[in-house]
């Protein structure tokens, strides 16, 4: 199982919840700091792995755009091609929470569901929440407290 993100802060603490479910031995970091190192740097990954790409939740939130520049895309397309199968790879969002700002009427997302201007411009990404079920959610404070 590979972690694979942009976050440094973010991809240890999800190495930190994962572990008591998954053999550290089987459990490793790959780090991405720039769209030009993606593919050397998933090149360990093959049809055998499973690719667990880590985006932090943050002000701008587009994960996966097929039209401008994203967080995520890059790092699941290749890791999509290397495994083979689009449901070896899951996309986890990680610090959910709501994101209403003053003058908002509507939050992109709440702690139940995802809105659809959270989608609209992000079809692959609503592909793999809706079709693949391999997009996920997570809120610190929840599993802190668990």
């Amino acid at each position: 199982v590979f972690l694979t993100g942009l976050n440094d802060t973010t991809l240890s603490k999800v190495k930190k919840l994962l572990s008591p479910f998954i053999n550290e031995k089987c459990l490793h970091i790959i780090k991405i700091s720039t769209r030009a190192e993606v593919e050397d740097k998933l090149k360990v990954v093959d049809e055998e792995s499973l690719v667990i790409c880590c985006v932090a939740n943050k002000g701008r939130m587009i994960i996966m755009s097929d039209t401008e520049e994203d967080e995520a895309g890059d790092i699941v397309r290749t890791a999509e091609k290397k495994c083979g199968d689009e449901k070896r790879v899951m996309v986890l969002l990680c610090g959910h929470n709501d994101l209403l700002r003053p003058g908002q009427k509507s939050t992109l997302y709440d702690e139940a569901e995802f809105n659809d201007n959270f989608f609209r411009y992000q079809p692959s990404l609503k592909i793999k929440a809706d079709e693949q079920k391999t997009f996920f959610s997570m809120k610190w404070a929840l599993n802190e407290e668990q």
